[in-house]
């Protein structure tokens, strides 16, 4: 009997492309068996900030502990579930079209799927998530199923959490099936590296804002009818998602970076900035000297035409405003001219076919990864010769910053500091 290759799940540092669908090609066909093959690829804040993956770079990896996956048939009532706790210990490494783990559930003798039809979810996530249990233990055979899930967060902060589904009719009782079923990054994830801060009496901390800030997620509409996303959305017109739900919040820091933990002294050089021979070298070894290095996973949020999307501020102790910059999209990225997006507007999925933004005010797409300056790796690269060198932006010489989004992601934008 042929297998079931059920989800290529690609998480990423902020990267990733989709599990091809001979990941299972060293398996053996197996006869009275209905095998379900879960990949997990590689994707790739404050610093250790949350239960989940850090972000520290745009390094692809994975770190996820739990993956659950549910049956329905076609009246939405659970059939089957499965639950892996111990993913990162108990999937074995892959290498076939691309890289990272898989584990296979197999359904045999009267497990089998009989004739119908049946979609399948799956959702990857974290231990002590702040996303709570997700729902997860309602999840039980026979109960019925949402198949749009919204889910929330208690705090400012988003944990990386991937989704997905895929539906299939079984004409014949039991007969074999092979299909794929790719799960999308659901958050988006943002850092700032940066280096040459200029330096200004009383400075504290630099606080990167957003223009707003959800605290619910809705996993649905993760692929369209027709099949999967190729590459997890890369090239297809589905991958600018926005899957928040919640009301308009305002402003709100997402992202912080205290000088006292970066520099033993807040003085000025010869330049004017904050004298990097004072940079702490203690617990920075993977960064670059005298860099100072953000980043976390946000909520998707749709633009806020009369606010900058995110804002950079120098800030003192009491929080006063010393410089600022705006952080922009290139003209040649934002979407300036009619484009099609998809949002969760709380009770349904819309298609909005006349979408436009400015280089400033711009939504933050589902599994699209936002950079200011350019890190490719969790580790110190200073290698002169290395395209991929780390590159932190310099704040001395810069009036508009330019955020990155890294193509292992569904989009790659380079962001502008202004």
């Amino acid at each position: 009997m042929k297998k079931i290759q059920f989800f290529c799940l690609a998480l990423g540092a902020l990267l990733m492309s989709a599990c091809s669908s001979n990941e299972d090609a060293t398996m053996n066909d197996e006869a009275g068996v209905q095998r379900i093959v879960l990949s997990v690829e590689n994707a790739g804040s404050g610093l250790k900030a949350r239960a989940g993956r850090e972000l520290l770079s745009s390094e692809a990896k994975q770190s996820i502990e739990n993956v659950k996956v549910v049956i329905v048939n076609s009246s939405n009532s659970i059939v089957k579930v499965k639950e892996i706790t111990d993913w990162n210990t108990s999937a074995t490494n892959y290498t076939t079209g691309g890289h990272g783990k898989m584990q296979e559930w197999v359904l045999a003798g009267d497990e089998r799927l009989s004739a119908g039809s049946y979609t399948v979810y799956a959702f990857g996530y974290h231990t002590g998530t702040a996303y709570s249990d997700l729902g997860m233990a309602a999840l039980t055979v026979g109960s019925t199923f949402n198949g749009n899930k919204v889910i929330s967060t208690a705090n400012v902060f988003a944990e990386e959490i991937f989704a997905g589904s895929i539906q299939f009719t079984l004409t014949n009782d039991k007969e074999a099936l092979k299909t794929n079923i790719v799960l999308h990054r659901q958050v988006a994830g943002v850092f700032a590296y940066l280096k040459s801060i200029p330096y200004v009496a009383g400075a504290k901390y630099l606080r990167l804002y957003a223009s707003d800030n959800k605290k619910q997620l809705c996993l649905g509409n993760f692929a369209p009818a027709t099949g999967e996303l190729a590459n997890n959305g890369t090239g297809n017109t589905n991958n600018k998602v926005i899957n928040c739900a919640g009301a308009y919040t305002g402003k709100t820091k997402i992202l912080e970076a205290d000088l006292a933990s970066w520099f033993s002294a807040i003085a000025e050089d010869a330049n004017h900035c904050i004298d990097a021979t004072n940079w702490i070298t203690a617990g920075h070894d993977n960064f670059t000297s005298g860099s100072v290095f953000m980043g976390n996973f946000i909520v998707p949020f749709q633009t806020d035409a009369t606010n900058t999307t995110f804002v950079l501020e120098l800030q003192d102790n009491a929080g006063t405003v010393l410089r600022s910059w705006n952080i922009k999209l290139p003209a040649a990225e934002a979407l300036t001219t009619a484009t099609t997006i998809t949002a969760w507007n709380g009770t349904a999925w819309a298609d909005n076919a006349a979408y436009t933004e400015t280089t400033s005010a711009y939504s933050i797409f589902r599994n699209h990864l936002y950079g200011v300056g350019k890190k490719f790796t969790d580790s110190k690269n200073d290698d002169p010769t290395d395209p991929e060198k780390d590159d932190p932006v310099d704040l001395n010489t810069k009036e508009t910053l330019i955020l990155k989004v890294n193509d292992n992601w569904e989009v790659l934008h380079t962001m502008e500091v202004e």
